[in-house]
């Protein structure tokens, strides 16, 4: 006969008898439950270091179905971008691409900054009906 420990959060700690067969079923039962979760803990810090470093891991592959959309969405971008005037175009670069504010856009392209508003409203105004 040999005894298990049982500590619980309370801090009280109860004993219990049972056979040599259970005892070492017992301990090979929680020694596997470490090493599982042992082998957990390193993947985990593994994925966590290369985060860290700057690496994403995407594990979710694209399907040809999700490919397929993506060149359609493009494909219908670029079609609503060439019905954008040549100032819409350039505002839209400047804010959205370079992230410039209108004046900032304004000053780059010598015009006021509410005309800037209104040639990039105008564009995002076109670019949504022809999307």
């Amino acid at each position: 006969m040999k005894t298990i420990n049982y500590f619980f959060n309370d801090g009280t700690k109860s004993s219990v008898e049972v056979t040599d067969e259970f005892f070492d079923f017992y301990i090979s039962l929680a020694n596997e439950a470490k090493n599982n979760t042992l082998k957990e803990n390193r993947r985990r810090v593994s994925l966590d270091r290369l985060r860290d470093e700057g690496i994403e891991i995407d594990f979710v592959k694209e399907t040809p179905y999700d490919q397929m959309i993506q060149m359609e969405n493009r494909s219908r971008l670029q079609k609503a971008m060439e019905m954008l005037t040549d100032k819409q175009r350039q505002v839209l670069w400047l804010i959205a691409v370079e992230e410039l504010t209108y004046e900032g856009a304004g000053k780059k392209m010598g015009i006021r900054w509410d005309t800037v508003r209104e040639h990039y409203e105008a564009a995002i105004k076109k670019i949504r009906k022809n999307f």
